[in-house]
């Protein structure tokens, strides 16, 4: 089977007689003690989901909905409890697959679905500064934890990737976002951006999970003080990149923090951020670095933000950067 699956000279997925089968057997085999057989079933799992994608036969396209709960459940204790990165990448990749395809989506609803009417209305009308304690949220937020302090640039971008898809569920409800927020997965993200040597792949990924997690406003915005410094540095580098792929949600989010908590910018990010935007205009109007239309609103509204900043009264510079800006625009 797993030499089937390895192949790459034809596609092995039609040659699985019982796929729903073989997908329980795995499942429960990720029930074994041994952390090395869980990683080859892993993978198989993996490799079958990805066949299953590509191949042109609708038969599997439920394949794995029957046993997707009890699969998620046990891939994410497995993922929180291992120290191998290998292990890590085979993990994330299948629920990055999964979670892509919809199928995670249904479980994380169902959850909140089977719950009785009591627990599902407590859970619902829970303040916004209440603990929750939706189990599955939880353990996402747990097994996360470690892909994400890996040293292993690929399962970070993996890991990030799975929580883009799981974050851009429609079913993926503001609690359960406020849940990763309260177990400081933002943090983590932040830490990952602070040191990610400028790398293109892994500084977009951050920046697109950070916008997501923006949706919850005020919670969010209580890490984004954190982690707001980080950000900063990383704008002069989106700056100077063409038609960066992040560069939407690095402009909308630093309007986020400019408008919302001016408070929070001090003088020093005021001047950083007011030279990173006019770098961006001068190379966009010369050709450098491309501005999408919203791009250029945004930098526009970032600069009215900054000057209703507090700090903003304490420094010349951004009357001239602004006064350039807006020479630049209007050539």
């Amino acid at each position: 089977m797993t030499l089937l699956l390895y192949c790459e000279n034809f596609n092995p997925y039609g040659f699985i007689k019982d796929k729903y089968g073989l997908i329980n057997n795995l499942v429960v085999g990720l029930q074994l003690p041994s952390e090395e057989i869980q990683g080859e079933i892993l993978f198989v799992l993996y490799r079958i989901s990805v066949l299953q994608c590509t191949s042109r036969d609708d038969e599997g396209a439920d394949l794995f909905s029957d046993n997707c709960t009890k699969l998620l459940h046990l891939a994410l204790e497995a993922l929180m409890k291992t120290q191998s990165d290998d292990f890590r990448l085979n993990c994330v990749a299948l629920l990055k697959v999964l979670a892509q395809s919809g199928i995670l989506e249904n479980t994380f609803s169902s959850e909140l679905n089977g719950m009785d009417t009591c627990e599902a209305d407590n859970f619902m009308q829970m303040p916004d500064d209440a603990n929750s304690s939706f189990s599955l949220s939880s353990l996402l937020a747990e097994a996360i934890k470690a892909p994400l302090l890996s040293p292993d640039t690929e399962v970070q971008i993996a890991t990030l990737d799975f929580i883009f898809h799981c974050l851009s569920w429609e079913g993926f409800s503001r609690k359960q976002i406020r849940v990763l927020l309260e177990e400081n997965i933002v943090d983590y993200i932040f830490e990952i951006l602070r040191l990610s040597k400028k790398i293109d792949q892994v500084v977009s990924s951050c920046l697109r999970v950070l916008h997501l997690f923006s949706t919850a406003e005020e919670a969010f915005r209580q890490r984004l003080a954190v982690g707001f410094t980080t950000l900063v540095s990383a704008l002069s580098h989106v700056a100077e990149v063409p038609f960066h792929p992040a560069q939407s949600q690095m402009l909308e989010l630093i309007l986020d923090a400019v408008s919302n908590c001016p408070g929070m910018v001090p003088t020093k990010h005021v001047e950083e951020i007011g030279s990173a935007l006019t770098v961006m205009l001068q190379k966009h109007l010369g050709g450098e670095v491309g501005l999408l239309s919203e791009a250029v609103i945004s930098v526009c509204s970032i600069f009215v933000g900054l000057m209703k900043c507090p700090s903003s009264n304490r420094t010349s510079k951004l009357l001239d950067l602004a006064k350039e800006a807006s020479k630049l625009l209007r050539s």
